[in-house]
């Protein structure tokens, strides 16, 4: 994360520490939020790599053509396979998973959290049991692939 936004900021001129202080954080500060959000991230995945496995979802050749497509077009690639080849199927692939997940599952997680969690192998039950508490602050989902 760290690296995106030195990136982001060097688009505007700027180096981190300058961007944090811009956007009314010091630097500690916006390290600290950065590392939040890692975590909130590495929870959230866990629990749509989760729910993907047990409702066992998949990705058509169709879906996985269609999304690939749209997601090269829209973010600047001469070609699918030139989106493909950067970013690599297997990744694509689990982002699409991820992204099904997220619609048909987080949105009955967020009203019903104890079905979804009872669903979850104890160890990642434990790591998202409190996502639903944090979402209900944040609906809109993280950085991923494909978003």
């Amino acid at each position: 994360m760290i690296s995106y936004y030195t990136a982001y900021a060097s688009y505007f001129g700027m180096d981190i520490q300058s961007f944090a202080e811009v956007n009314g954080y010091t630097y500690d500060d916006f390290l600290k939020m950065l590392q939040e959000d890692a975590e909130f991230m590495v929870k959230e995945y866990l629990l749509l790599d989760a729910v993907a496995e047990a409702e066992k979802l998949e990705v058509s050749d169709q879906e996985y053509t269609d999304g690939l497509t749209a997601y090269a077009s829209q973010n600047g690639y001469e070609s699918p396979q030139d989106a493909e080849n950067e970013l690599g199927k297997e990744a694509i692939l689990r982002d699409m998973l991820r992204d099904k997940a997220y619609i048909r599952k987080i949105s009955h997680f967020l009203c019903h959290p104890a079905d979804i969690i009872s669903l979850l192998p104890a160890d990642v039950a434990v790591a998202v049991q409190g996502l639903a508490d944090c979402r209900h602050g944040n609906l809109a989902p993280r950085g991923d692939i494909l978003h």
